[in-house]
């Protein structure tokens, strides 16, 4: 018995022993925590997308409209059905030649080209025109093909296709989708209500920056909107030139209206781009605020109306040569913020 627990014994001081080697290596510690037998990679990926498009608008238009390619206004209902009314041929023309002869035009008898001096040679008329002197002109139309099948097109130019076709599209550029009831995120304050500055304020600035007050009241009645009205979201009021006198607006809807996606994407990553300067008329102000950015529908501008309000138009505009442009400002107690152009009632657009 006593032979059988020394055997024991000294198996089980030779195994603790290597445990004591093993963990005397106390630098492996900083590399590798205590108990993980393997080093294995963490399953997290962070995919961020910087390309020029994250400058574009989040909040447009998605929805997929069907139409007559030969008659745009006309809408359809199944994409490659037949539509009736005149249809070309997509690529294939006619081209018909005209060649016309006439007298040169003149003043004098030296704008002849055949005048030679004296009596002889060409002579300018009394009807403005050349004795002897004519010029030919070769005038080209090119005019499409018109078609009623794909076989029109194609016997004449092969694989070419008539465009009376029903076709889907997207709206490019112009959106009119704002709903108050939805929830538009960005750098305004949802629920906050923002007014501009006008020209006659103490601000040093002109009448298209303007300071937030989240405990605005929004005007009742107003040119386009106001709280009574069935867009309650946006009071714009015009002088009888067109120009803009007032413009007070949703925190939300000015989210819709100017966000892009870089505005989304570094809000949620740092809380936005930060900006503590502005310069104007050759003066600098601390706005210690954030900014955001758009280039409108890839540098034009991008057409927003608001349901119910057809005469009134907002274009967001794009980038300038000097970059992209600064659309807003924003700072937690204090915001001010560039209009995006605006235009009223008949069309006068006003903006920076």
């Amino acid at each position: 018995m006593k032979i059988k627990i020394t055997v024991g014994l000294c198996i089980l001081l030779f195994s603790f022993g290597l445990q004591i080697a093993g963990a005397a290596a106390m630098n492996d510690y900083c590399v590798t925590p205590p108990y993980i037998g393997a080093a294995i990679e963490p399953n997290l990926l962070l995919y961020i997308d910087n390309s020029a498009s994250m400058y574009d608008l989040t909040y447009t238009d998605p929805t997929t409209y069907n139409y007559c390619a030969n008659n745009p206004g006309t809408p359809c209902s199944t994409v490659g059905a037949t539509c009736s009314g005149t249809a070309y041929c997509l690529a294939t023309s006619t081209t018909t030649t005209t060649t016309t002869t006439s007298s040169v035009s003149c003043k004098k008898d030296s704008d002849c080209p055949l005048f030679v001096g004296g009596d002889m040679g060409d002579k300018c008329k009394n009807t403005g025109q050349c004795t002897k002197s004519t010029t030919t002109v070769t005038t080209s139309v090119t005019s499409p093909v018109l078609c009623t099948t794909d076989a029109d097109c194609s016997a004449i130019n092969p694989g070419d296709t008539c465009n009376n076709r029903c076709v889907s599209t997207t709206h490019s550029c112009f959106d009119n989708t704002y709903n108050d009831a939805g929830s538009y995120d960005g750098l305004f304050v949802q629920t906050g209500t923002y007014v501009y500055l006008d020209s006659n304020s103490s601000w040093p600035w002109n009448n298209f920056y303007g300071e937030p007050t989240y405990y605005a009241v929004m005007p009742s009645t107003c040119t386009y909107g106001g709280s009574a009205s069935t867009t309650p979201y946006i009071c714009v009021n015009t002088d009888s030139t067109g120009m803009i006198t007032l413009f007070v607006a949703s925190g939300k809807f000015l989210n819709w209206l100017t966000m892009s996606k870089f505005d989304i994407e570094k809000k949620i990553l740092t809380g936005g781009k930060y900006d503590n300067q502005a310069t104007s008329n050759g003066m600098t102000y601390n706005l210690d605020g954030l900014v955001a950015e758009t280039r409108g529908c890839s540098g034009r501008k991008f057409i927003k109306t608001v349901p119910g309000i057809p005469d009134l138009t907002f274009a967001i505009r794009g980038g300038t040569t000097s970059g992209i442009d600064k659309v807003t400002t924003l700072k937690p107690s204090r915001t001010w913020w560039k209009a995006p152009r605006t235009c009223g009632g008949n069309s006068r657009e006003s903006g920076s």
